[in-house]
């Protein structure tokens, strides 16, 4: 698998879910048709910058099936628009260790 790296502009609509709640993301900027990996990591802390989002945020590794990067192709299967157009909607169920 070829990986090729673009500019994309993730958003989760909300900063925080409750567990078993769904979760909307959406990425902006995909190549038409392309497809991304997605891992859904626990956040503790905004990190020396104060801004949740960057590169400094502390991570918590919980490990488990809600936590395996997963891939959605624009247009495809996950997708929730199912159409081909540069941009993804997907799902995320929120598990018990992220609440």
């Amino acid at each position: 698998m070829t990986t090729i790296y673009e500019p994309v502009i993730l958003s989760a609509g909300k900063e925080d879910y409750g567990p078993g709640a769904t979760a909307l993301i959406s990425a902006e900027g995909v190549v038409v048709g392309g497809t991304l990996a997605f891992q859904v990591q626990h956040v503790s802390d905004a990190g020396a910058d104060g801004l949740y989002g960057t590169y400094d945020d502390t991570v918590v590794v919980l490990g488990g099936a809600g936590h395996d990067v997963f891939y959605v192709t624009d247009g495809g299967e996950g997708d929730l628009d199912g159409v081909a157009d540069g941009k993804i909607t997907t799902g995320w169920v929120v598990n018990e260790d992220d609440s």
